[in-house]
């Protein structure tokens, strides 16, 4: 996140394999620092990524994908969890463990 506000982002890894390049350059202009030349939501809408209809991709390039996200949310929250336990126990607080 810190990479996208300072408006240095790469699409350079093996997660943005199966990404077209028209949705990179949709990101890419949605994703400009300075507002004045960002698209406008007028243009992101006519944006070609947008606008045309393309054939889907392969199911098991989609599946991979889903695979991904759903590693990365589960992830995600797993650290979170832990992330609270870890909060909790440095202010001093007992959990229960017989609630969770």
């Amino acid at each position: 996140m810190n990479n996208v506000n300072s408006g240095k982002f790469s699409f350079k890894y093996s997660s943005f394999e199966a990404v077209s390049e028209d949705a990179k350059d949709f990101v890419r202009k949605l994703l400009v620092r300075d507002g004045t030349q960002r698209l406008t939501a007028r243009q992101a809408l006519q944006h070609k990524w947008l606008a045309e209809t393309t054939t889907a991709q392969s199911t098991t390039e989609l599946s991979i994908t889903k695979t991904k996200l759903k590693r990365y949310v589960i992830k995600k929250r797993w650290t979170k969890a832990v992330n609270t336990i870890i909060a909790l126990r440095r202010m001093g607080a007992r959990i229960d463990f017989d609630l969770v």
